[in-house]
């Protein structure tokens, strides 16, 4: 069986990361917490602080059920929780201890990685520069946070990278109807991830959002290669890009919006944007006292003050937390440091999102770059107005962040690469 040169190299990145990623794990989970942080130590290599032991627990519950009951009694998510779900098939076939789940997490950590490469690999030929550019999203500190335990992230980052690269290749590429129906394929897989963790995204949040952008997108191209003079895609092309997004778009939207966590239902808003309004006032009602609270004092109370917050939003999800908070000590121990990791993580954001601009004028003509910016920006915005709680944030928009971040670091590297190359 012969192998492409590409084909090699995407191997090689992935077996790379899914051995950092194994070692790492092993590392916190048998080593650092256990013996040289104690303290930060909940037991069974679980991070105090954080979900991950109580998903250890609902998994080991759901796994002594099965073993009496059998796997009639196994449910997706117990109590509202996907990764207790999986952990609890791992927990059965194996032992209840979450080490048995690091091959798994790296194994997806791995496709992460392979597919940011694959991203930024539609904008150059080199290997160079997407090796850099994906390095933040698979080497920062806070995603050890998904590498090392059991996590939701982990597979809600993948599912997104592989729904940008599906649909971005649709868009940038003359495609044929197998390609279609394989990127089709790549695109259903990452909304299956997506909606095991948290279903509401798919339907409700990305599926507008892919339904604006993706037939937009392709209508503009048309237009301005048409005003340019340049060659237009025929009728054929036209009519496969289109009909392969409203199918992904009727794949995306059959996902039932169901199955979430359990939600504290306080704020009862009604009339338009009511949804919004009430997700965003139970996040404060459910943590009033939370110390990494942003913009709680803001309340919205109908469609105008979203639309007027919006901008400051937008700060907040690209640039938030801000340097004068990188210095605040938590509430616990595992909460100072992950501020400390935080703030070195956002030099790297600030500097990578300088050279965005760059990226985009240089790649002005490209609409799957637009696809991708448009994309992940309207995800950050959605989602700073409805969770004000940093926190939370700081892993939920970290896909969608990361991917911009790749985008500017793409630029980076490409100038000094050839910097390097005259």
């Amino acid at each position: 069986m012969n192998i492409s040169p590409t084909a090699k190299n995407y191997l090689l990145v992935w077996g790379a990361i899914f051995l950092y990623a194994v070692i790492a794990a092993i590392l916190v989970q048998l080593v650092i917490l256990p013996y040289l942080l104690p303290g930060m130590h909940w037991g069974h290599g679980m991070l105090i602080g954080l979900d991950s032991p109580m998903y250890h627990k609902l998994a080991a519950a759901l796994s002594n059920k099965i073993a009496t009951d059998g796997w009639g009694s196994w449910e997706l998510r117990p109590d509202g929780q996907a990764p207790a779900g999986i952990s609890a098939i791992m927990y059965v076939l194996t032992v209840p201890e979450p080490w048995t789940l690091i091959p798994l997490y790296a194994a997806v950590h791995a496709t992460t990685a392979v597919m940011a490469v694959a991203i930024i690999r539609q904008f150059t030929q080199a290997w160079f520069v997407p090796l850099i550019a994906a390095a933040p999203l698979v080497f920062f500190p806070s995603s050890l946070t998904w590498v090392t335990q059991p996590y939701k992230d982990g597979f809600t980052i993948l599912g997104t990278l592989l729904v940008v690269y599906s649909v971005s290749q649709v868009l940038v590429k003359e495609v044929k109807w197998k390609e279609a129906a394989v990127l089709t394929l790549y695109f259903f897989v990452g909304c299956v991830f997506i909606w095991i963790m948290r279903p509401y995204l798919t339907r409700v949040v990305m599926s507008p959002i892919i339904a604006v952008l993706g037939p937009a997108m392709i209508a503009l191209q048309h237009i301005v290669l048409q005003r340019s003079g340049q060659p237009t895609a025929n009728f054929r092309q036209v009519a496969i890009k289109t009909s392969t997004i409203a199918v992904m778009l009727v794949a995306m939207y059959s996902f039932p919006n169901s199955g979430g966590a359990a939600k504290v239902g306080v704020k009862t808003a009604t009339g338009k944007c009511s949804g919004v309004i009430n997700i965003r006032e139970n996040f404060i009602i459910a943590s009033p006292n939370a110390r990494s609270g942003v913009d709680t004092d803001i309340e919205f109370e109908s469609c105008a003050d979203i639309i007027a917050y919006a901008p400051r939003a937008l700060i907040v999800g690209l640039f938030a937390p801000f340097p004068p908070e990188w210095f605040k000590t938590g509430t616990l121990p595992s909460y100072t440091y992950m501020i400390r990791e935080s703030a070195m993580e956002m030099v790297v954001v600030y500097f990578a999102l300088a050279f965005l601009p760059l990226f985009a004028w240089r790649n002005r003509m490209r609409f799957d770059m637009w696809f991708i910016v448009a994309f992940s920006v309207a995800m950050l915005l959605i989602l700073t107005i409805v969770i004000p709680n940093l926190g939370t944030l700081y892993r939920m928009r970290y896909g969608y962040l990361l991917t911009l971040v790749a985008l500017g670091v793409a630029e980076a590297g490409a100038r000094l690469k050839f910097k390097t190359d005259k």
